[in-house]
């Protein structure tokens, strides 16, 4: 299965983290959330979204949740978890 998942950080490509995301494809820059946060799109399988889970610490330090996008299409996208 396809997921679309929007970063926003250092996942993106020219950053510290991009290679744990570079194998997926780039479908591009987008804009998501209530805030209008700048960041990549990409689209990535099921085994890529198990190794980001992994990565980004889920759900302890992160937690996936979807997006609205500034296009109005949805996305996965990682956020601290709350802590308490």
């Amino acid at each position: 299965m396809e997921h679309r998942v929007f970063v926003y950080g250092t996942l993106r490509r020219d950053h510290p983290n991009h290679g744990v995301i570079a194998r997926a494809r780039f479908d591009g820059p987008a804009r998501g959330g209530d805030e209008v946060i700048e960041g990549e799109l990409y689209t990535v399988d099921d085994a890529l979204l198990a190794e980001l889970d992994r990565f980004e610490d889920v759900p302890r330090l992160y937690r996936r949740e979807r997006v609205v996008l500034e296009d109005g299409s949805e996305a996965e996208v990682y956020v601290a978890a709350r802590v308490g």
